[in-house]
């Protein structure tokens, strides 16, 4: 692979990601785009393009790489990283960054199911259900710092 860096058409990029069900946001005049995850809905892969607003390609060579990372965000306050991912160099060709960047997104989406797997297994949480109107299992230790963590992450109160 050449270490040649390539300008990615924002275009190309956001066309990949388009089809790929994320959503277009802006966060610091980057063009960000995020997919929630249909396990958990306060789980969501996020990635930072590295794309002005306004612009027509990522930005120039040794600027910024593209990022994508898992998160958990409640929508209430409670925010935090699950899972961070080597940067998307942009060099050889738009196609090489491009299927770089679906690598990346697989391996967050397989790290975001892992850690829901996790917090099921520590909470005895029913997949596919919703963190708002679960009936938490009542053999769970109400006392745990574990579990008064979880209610926090969910913005409830006991």
């Amino acid at each position: 692979m050449s270490n040649q860096f390539v300008a990615v058409p924002s275009q190309d990029l956001e066309s990949w990601l388009d089809s790929k069900n994320f959503i277009r946001s802006v966060q610091y005049n980057e063009v960000v785009y995020t997919r929630v995850s249909i396990r958990d809905p306060n789980v969501r892969l996020k990635v930072y393009t590295s794309i002005r607003v306004g612009s027509a390609s990522v930005r120039g060579a040794g600027k910024d790489a593209i990022r994508v990372c898992v998160i958990f965000d409640n929508g209430r306050g409670k925010s935090f990283g699950i899972g961070k991912f080597s940067p998307i160099l942009r060099v050889s060709s738009v196609e090489s960054v491009i299927r770089r960047i679906d690598e990346r997104v697989r391996e967050a989406a397989t790290r975001g199911n892992e850690w829901i797997d996790e917090q099921e297994k520590r909470f005895s949480r029913p997949a596919n259900q919703n963190a708002e109107t679960q009936k938490l299992n009542p053999n769970i230790n109400k006392n745990t710092a574990a579990y008064q963590e979880y209610l926090n992450c969910l913005g409830l109160k006991e």
